[in-house]
């Protein structure tokens, strides 16, 4: 659940480098989410794609300043990543803001790994909106996840809920514990800082 964890570079830092679009991509089906493109997914992978092959390479990210808008987020993670997204979280959308941000997505709490282990919370079945809103405080390089609310169907979540889930979804053999919410981790990619506007982050590297 939810690598929507209120923000996606701490999705990104939870997941292992995406690989490089090919050169002669097959067709695509349109999206059927409004807002969503492959025109704009493409401009954000590209973006992604410069920086990860200075990674492979063992190469410094130039300092340089990254604007991301929210229809570049919104579909380079629901259809260039779409494969990578966590069993069951389906429509995934953050939105910018000046004082934070907010995040939503559709998740099939049937498809949880942890389903069976979350106590009253296990009443919850199908696919169920979830709404979340918070800060990403951060500087030199690492930041921590601040939320102020997560709705689940309309009922309030205690992040250690949250936290649960989200370990559990995002376990990889080199993260065989998964994403810690609670504790600060490092941005992806090399990234300083991040600073959020209304309808889009700026990133500084």
């Amino acid at each position: 659940m939810v690598r929507f964890l209120a923000v996606a570079l701490a999705f990104l830092a939870a997941q292992p480098p995406s690989p490089l679009p090919p050169a002669s991509p097959a067709p695509r089906p349109s999206p059927s989410h409004p807002g969503r493109s492959w025109s704009e997914a493409e401009l954000l992978a590209r973006k992604v794609a410069e920086i990860e092959l200075l990674v492979r390479e063992g190469k410094p990210v130039p300092k340089q300043t990254i604007i991301v808008q929210e229809a570049q987020l919104n579909s380079y993670l629901n259809l260039t990543l779409a494969s990578q997204l966590p069993q069951g979280v389906s429509n995934l959308d953050f939105h910018f803001a000046k004082e934070g941000l907010s995040a939503s997505a559709i998740v099939d709490i049937d498809k949880l790994p942890v389903k069976g282990s979350l106590g009253f919370w296990s009443f919850l079945s199908g696919a169920i909106p979830v709404q979340a809103t918070g800060r990403l405080p951060n500087a030199d390089g690492h930041a921590n996840v601040e939320l102020d609310q997560l709705l689940v169907s309309g009922y309030s979540m205690p992040l250690s809920v949250l936290a649960q889930i989200l370990a559990a979804s995002t376990r990889t053999p080199a993260n065989p514990q998964g994403f810690d919410l609670r504790a600060p981790f490092k941005l992806p990619y090399a990234i300083r800082s991040v600073r959020f506007e209304p309808g889009r982050a700026v990133v500084e590297f």
